[in-house]
């Protein structure tokens, strides 16, 4: 009977160990039930992983604003700055915006469009001088000739041609910005 006792209560407790695996068994199943979305479909490691990290970037955002909106109050309401959008004008009032501006410019006796560099060789001495020059050389003389654009044309990103007339003539203007001074 000793014998039968023991294997009794030998039995008992492996079932017992069994029915406490038993119970640690719905935790894990509330881990499956929460890979599942609301329409109960199941959800990959992926999805959870995407899903946990933007609630995550959601919490980060939160705090961040709620610490903005503190600084805000403490700084008080002169703090905060006022931008006023501009309205697009339409043509019509900005044509008389202009006009007023210019005749004002003329009534102070100041010239509205003044000449912001001196001319220092015309057109007609300009190709005169430089006419038998070589293709291809480049003179360090600085000169300043005056006329209109007519046309500004790319060769990539360094070169540029602006044809300039006046005077009744045209010159070709070849501006390379590995021999600019500025940026």
């Amino acid at each position: 009977i000793f014998r039968s006792k023991q294997l009794f209560q030998l039995v008992t407790a492996v079932r017992a160990s069994q029915l406490f695996r038993r119970i640690t068994l719905p935790t894990s199943l509330i881990r499956y039930q929460s890979s599942m979305s609301e329409g109960g479909e199941k959800l990959s490691k992926n999805e959870l992983k995407r899903r946990a990290k933007l609630e995550q970037k959601a919490k980060e955002k939160a705090a961040k604003e709620a610490l903005k909106a503190q600084e805000a109050a403490a700084k008080g309401p002169a703090a905060k700055k006022i931008v006023k959008e501009e309205e697009p004008l339409d043509p019509g009032k900005y044509h008389e915006h202009r006009c007023k501006t210019i005749m004002g410019y003329k009534e102070a006796g100041e010239t509205p469009y003044p000449h912001k560099f001196k001319v220092t060789v015309s057109l007609t001495e300009f190709i005169e001088k430089y006419n038998g020059v070589a293709d291809g050389t480049h003179a360090e003389e600085v000169v300043s000739v005056a006329g209109r654009v007519h046309s500004i044309r790319e060769s990539g990103a360094k070169l540029k041609f602006y044809d300039l007339r006046g005077e009744g003539l045209k010159i070709q203007v070849m501006a390379n910005a590995s021999f600019a001074e500025q940026d």
